[in-house]
């Protein structure tokens, strides 16, 4: 399929991205489900093609919720590396909670991508 015929245009693509040209480092949180995936896929189809733009850097969280947890993040990681993205992953240590799982889980993606701080510093 050419991007062209692709379900999301370059045009579309340009859109979508527009205001984040400028950035030096855009960061993808990439849980490594179907939207997330194909956002990652679609940034970095945009990026290879823009002269100028920010570094695509992906994150995914290991929340250690599931044992398919590990996987799931080494698959995303693989998945970059093939797109020519930088990759860090991110484990959810200490206690986990008896209820709520999802929402924890989530909140821990959120907080753990905006209180990361200085990239350079995340443990991959």
């Amino acid at each position: 399929m050419s991007t062209a015929e692709a379900p999301v245009s370059d045009a579309e693509a340009d859109a979508l991205f527009a205001d984040l040209i400028d950035l030096p480092v855009l960061v993808l949180a990439v849980s490594g489900g179907p939207d997330s995936t194909a956002l990652m896929v679609l940034a970095a189809r945009w990026r290879k093609r823009v002269k100028r733009g920010p570094k695509l850097l992906a994150v995914t969280v290991d929340h250690g919720l599931r044992p398919e947890s590990k996987r799931e993040a080494a698959d995303v990681k693989r998945l970059a590396a093939r797109l020519g993205l930088e990759h860090r992953t991110m484990r959810w240590t200490g206690a986990k909670p008896a209820t709520g799982l999802q929402r924890k889980a989530r909140e821990a993606r959120q907080v753990g991508y905006l209180v990361s701080g200085d990239l350079h510093d995340w443990q991959a």
